[in-house]
């Protein structure tokens, strides 16, 4: 069992939010291929993301559903 928590520890930058260690940007209405999405990363400053651990699953997994409503469209660990 994972506990996860929310509270802003982060001061992220225009756009992005604050989750765990990290600060990420939810693109909630374009649906694109991976190499336009990887260039509009870039070209925000950052990258699309790496799960490299379990942890890391659970929280975005977690963050999507419960704050975006929906996380089928940026994982496929996520559909219901």
């Amino acid at each position: 069992m994972y506990s996860v928590a929310f509270e802003p520890l982060l001061t992220c930058p225009s756009g992005f939010e604050p989750v765990g260690s990290g600060c990420y940007h939810v693109n909630k209405t374009a649906l694109v291929y991976w190499s336009v999405a990887r260039t509009a990363c870039h070209d925000l400053g950052g990258y699309l993301l790496q799960l490299e651990k379990r942890e890391e699953l659970v929280m975005m997994t977690y963050y999507l559903r419960n704050v975006h409503g929906d996380c089928s469209r940026w994982s496929a660990s996520c559909k219901r």
